[in-house]
């Protein structure tokens, strides 16, 4: 199943929330806590399900640019140029980048480095020992990123610094032509 993210997103926080709503009402009404408990336990549960075994999908096309979508199970595309693809559920890959277009496509790893010895850090460019990870046309990559996401898109302004919780290097991606 095909889900738009952000669509998926307020999915995979309201349902849970309105079962724990739901039953800690139904609890609260009839005086029974284990109603109560099982509404945190259950929404808990399908909360945490709904987070990790959802893959990221992005689809890259000429005509619509990048669309982001989760994907539950596998699904399978068609390309313009008539081939498919079909994309699976896997335990470490996080993330899917579909190739739609004749050219190729690059998802470059930005590492900013700490300037500053504070919790809450700035991180600078550049810090030349990024990956860059090149997408044929008409193809597709399944990959795993730390936080399973896409910071930057072609022409967007890729930050100077940044500023972030945490120590050591920040690692951020950009996928570009």
């Amino acid at each position: 199943m095909l889900v738009d993210s952000t669509f998926y997103m307020v999915f995979s926080i309201a349902v849970p929330a309105c079962l724990l709503l739901g039953l800690c009402w139904i609890g609260y009404k009839r005086s029974k806590r284990w109603i109560m408990m099982a509404g945190i336990l259950s929404s808990a549960l399908i909360f945490g399900f709904l987070q990790v075994c959802a893959v990221q999908v992005y689809i890259f096309s000429k005509q619509e640019g990048v669309q982001a979508f989760r994907m539950l199970g596998s699904h399978t595309w068609e390309l313009e140029n008539g081939r498919k693809i079909t994309a699976e559920f896997q335990e470490i890959v996080k993330v899917v980048i579909i190739n739609n277009s004749s050219r190729e496509l690059a998802l470059e790893e930005i590492i900013y480095s700490p300037s500053g010895s504070r919790p809450k850090g700035n991180f600078k460019l550049p810090d030349p020992e990024g990956d860059v990870l090149y997408i044929k046309p008409f193809s597709s990559e399944s990959i795993s990123l730390p936080q399973n996401k896409i910071d930057y898109f072609f022409d967007e302004d890729i930050p100077e610094e940044i500023e972030e919780y945490g120590s050591g290097r920040k690692s951020k991606y950009w996928l570009h032509e």
